[in-house]
């Protein structure tokens, strides 16, 4: 009986440690949150704001991508304001100016199980410090949006390579949006007139036609 009684004893404290740590982990986000996550209600998100321009350094860690058919630059931010579970911060913008169209932080979480605590622990800190922005889960669970035009919150869960994003972004039909994907189509345009003009003459500098 004594054997069984400290067994049960040892189950209840296991799971009141358990809980402990996830309300510490909590509060810890909950305090730092302010400073990392606030204001969305201004498009401010880890130090940044949407629409600004991100200034690119002689070390700045940049690469092109594909954004509907337009070029895009994706940044990894130099100083960024985040909790210290983030590995990074990662910019979306313009090809030219670099005009910040998105934010996104992004944590590596060692196992399936920490990814689904940490997506959860944030979404309840993001729901707690903007309880007006309407949610709506994705029908797999994996990307929950907070949506109060113009900007849009998402938090992420990706299996393939295994990350938590929390992401900001204008709202897909709100005229800052429009005016941001004017920018990245001009900009656009101006950067690939340049790679063809630099192809050529390239290949000019190395006698080819």
């Amino acid at each position: 009986r004594a054997a069984v009684s400290l067994g049960v004893e040892n189950k209840a404290m296991s799971e009141k440690i358990s809980k402990m740590t996830l309300l510490v982990s909590l509060v810890v986000a909950v305090l730092s949150g302010p400073a990392a996550l606030a204001d969305a209600n201004d498009g401010e998100l880890f130090g940044y704001r949407l629409g600004d321009r991100y200034i690119v350094g002689p070390d700045t860690s940049a690469f092109m991508i594909g954004l509907g058919g337009h070029d895009a630059m994706r940044v990894v931010a130099d100083q960024a304001v985040m909790p210290d579970d983030f590995s990074e911060v990662q910019i979306l913008c313009t090809a030219g100016s670099c005009q910040i169209g998105a934010i996104s932080g992004i944590i590596k979480p060692a196992s399936q199980q920490e990814a689904i605590e940490t997506a959860d622990r944030y979404l309840r800190l993001l729901r707690k410090l903007y309880g007006d922005w309407p949610a709506r889960n994705d029908p797999n669970g994996q990307i929950v949006t907070l949506r109060k035009s113009p900007y849009v919150i998402q938090v992420m869960r990706f299996q393939m390579p295994l990350e938590v994003r929390v992401n900001l972004k204008f709202d897909r039909d709100a005229p800052e949006n429009a005016a941001w994907t004017a920018v990245l189509k001009r900009e656009s345009e101006r950067y690939q007139v340049e790679a063809r003009r630099r192809l050529v003459e390239d290949a000019a500098s190395k006698g080819l036609k």
